[in-house]
Protein backbone atom coordinates (compact mmCIF):
# COMPACT_ATOMS: atom_id res chain seq x y z
CA UNK A 1 0.00 0.00 0.00
CA UNK A 2 1.70 3.08 -1.01
CA UNK A 3 0.22 5.72 1.48
CA UNK A 4 0.58 8.83 -1.19
CA UNK A 5 -2.41 7.75 -2.33
CA UNK A 6 -4.38 8.39 0.81
CA UNK A 7 -6.03 11.72 2.40
CA UNK A 8 -6.69 13.18 5.64
CA UNK A 9 -10.02 11.80 6.90
CA UNK A 10 -10.28 9.00 4.85
CA UNK A 11 -11.99 5.56 6.21
CA UNK A 12 -9.42 2.48 5.77
CA UNK A 13 -8.84 -0.87 7.19
CA UNK A 14 -5.69 -2.14 8.95
CA UNK A 15 -4.63 -5.63 9.67
CA UNK A 16 -2.11 -8.02 11.71
CA UNK A 17 -2.42 -11.75 11.28
CA UNK A 18 -6.07 -12.19 11.18
CA UNK A 19 -6.80 -9.29 13.26
CA UNK A 20 -8.92 -5.88 11.41
CA UNK A 21 -9.20 -2.79 12.93
CA UNK A 22 -11.37 0.48 11.01
CA UNK A 23 -9.13 3.53 11.13
CA UNK A 24 -9.45 6.89 10.02
CA UNK A 25 -6.36 8.82 8.69
CA UNK A 26 -5.50 11.86 10.73
CA UNK A 27 -2.19 13.07 9.22
CA UNK A 28 -0.05 12.53 5.96
CA UNK A 29 3.01 13.76 6.26
CA UNK A 30 6.41 12.70 4.00
CA UNK A 31 7.68 9.67 5.80
CA UNK A 32 3.93 8.19 5.90
CA UNK A 33 0.57 8.59 7.57
CA UNK A 34 -1.24 8.78 11.06
CA UNK A 35 -4.63 6.56 11.38
CA UNK A 36 -6.82 6.54 14.17
CA UNK A 37 -8.74 4.08 15.26
CA UNK A 38 -11.29 5.50 17.90
CA UNK A 39 -8.92 3.95 21.18
CA UNK A 40 -5.51 4.97 19.70
CA UNK A 41 -3.42 6.33 17.18
CA UNK A 42 -1.05 4.01 14.86
CA UNK A 43 2.20 4.88 12.62
CA UNK A 44 2.57 3.78 9.40
CA UNK A 45 5.35 4.28 6.59
CA UNK A 46 5.19 5.30 2.95
CA UNK A 47 4.50 1.45 2.25
CA UNK A 48 1.88 1.28 4.64
CA UNK A 49 3.94 -0.92 7.34
CA UNK A 50 3.54 -0.28 10.79
CA UNK A 51 6.24 1.81 11.93
CA UNK A 52 6.05 2.30 16.17
CA UNK A 53 5.57 -0.77 18.14
CA UNK A 54 2.13 -1.56 18.09
CA UNK A 55 1.22 -5.39 17.46
CA UNK A 56 -1.79 -7.26 16.98
CA UNK A 57 -2.42 -10.22 19.35
CA UNK A 58 0.21 -12.77 18.19
CA UNK A 59 2.89 -9.77 17.73
CA UNK A 60 2.30 -9.50 13.94
CA UNK A 61 2.97 -5.70 13.05
CA UNK A 62 -0.02 -3.51 11.74
CA UNK A 63 -0.36 -2.77 7.73
CA UNK A 64 -2.68 -1.15 5.83
CA UNK A 65 -4.94 -3.22 4.09
CA UNK A 66 -4.63 -2.35 0.13
CA UNK A 67 -8.51 -3.43 -0.46
CA UNK A 68 -10.41 -0.18 -0.48
CA UNK A 69 -13.15 0.26 2.56
CA UNK A 70 -16.19 -0.58 0.98
CA UNK A 71 -14.86 -3.44 -0.85
CA UNK A 72 -13.86 -4.97 2.01
CA UNK A 73 -16.99 -4.30 4.08
CA UNK A 74 -18.71 -5.68 1.06
CA UNK A 75 -16.92 -8.59 0.90
CA UNK A 76 -17.54 -9.22 4.94
CA UNK A 77 -21.40 -8.64 4.97
CA UNK A 78 -21.71 -11.25 2.16
CA UNK A 79 -19.89 -13.61 4.41
CA UNK A 80 -21.82 -12.49 6.92
CA UNK A 81 -25.06 -13.17 5.18
CA UNK A 82 -23.95 -16.79 3.85
CA UNK A 83 -22.92 -17.94 7.73
CA UNK A 84 -26.23 -17.00 8.77
CA UNK A 85 -27.86 -18.72 5.70
CA UNK A 86 -25.73 -21.80 6.63
CA UNK A 87 -26.68 -21.24 9.94
CA UNK A 88 -30.63 -21.24 9.31
CA UNK A 89 -30.30 -24.40 6.43
CA UNK A 90 -28.31 -26.25 9.17
CA UNK A 91 -30.96 -25.59 12.40
CA UNK A 92 -34.23 -26.79 10.32
CA UNK A 93 -32.80 -29.95 9.17
CA UNK A 94 -34.52 -32.62 10.81
CA UNK A 95 -32.44 -34.60 13.64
Amino acid sequence: MDTKTLVVGQDIYIVSGCYCKKGKVVKVIPSGVEVFDLVEIFQFDTRGKGCDNHRGEYGAPWEIDEMPVAERTALWEQGARDWRAKVIETNRRPR
